[in-house]
């Protein structure tokens, strides 16, 4: 996987703020999918995902595999983000971060 920036939480959180970024990284967080894999599961174009996916690496929500194809949800990064900007009021959880071992899905608009 390539290697991700450390983004602040508000170049995190801005990046999230698209919709169509937010239901990606709530569809990565059921597991690894390629852009025509999500484009297919979102309604938008293969480009469009990957377009959107290529903005959730730069702030390192998402991995992106060697093969250039499959992206990942990078969990901790959220987690990291949600610490730096302070204690979530549900604790071990906090914009849509794994609490444990257990993948939580963020849920998408």
């Amino acid at each position: 996987m390539t290697n991700e920036p450390d983004a602040s939480p508000e170049e995190l959180l801005r990046a999230l703020a698209d919709p169509d970024r937010l239901a990606i990284a709530g569809a990565l967080a059921k597991g690894p999918r390629t852009a025509q894999d999500l484009a297919g599961a979102l309604g938008l174009t293969a480009a469009a995902a990957r377009r959107h996916a290529a903005k959730l690496a730069a702030v390192g929500v998402v991995a992106i595999d060697a093969d250039r194809r499959t992206y990942h949800l990078r969990p901790e990064t959220l987690r990291q983000a949600a610490l730096r900007v302070g204690p979530s009021r549900d604790p071990g959880m906090a914009l849509g971060a794994v609490y444990g071992s257990s993948p939580q899905s963020m849920r998408s608009a």
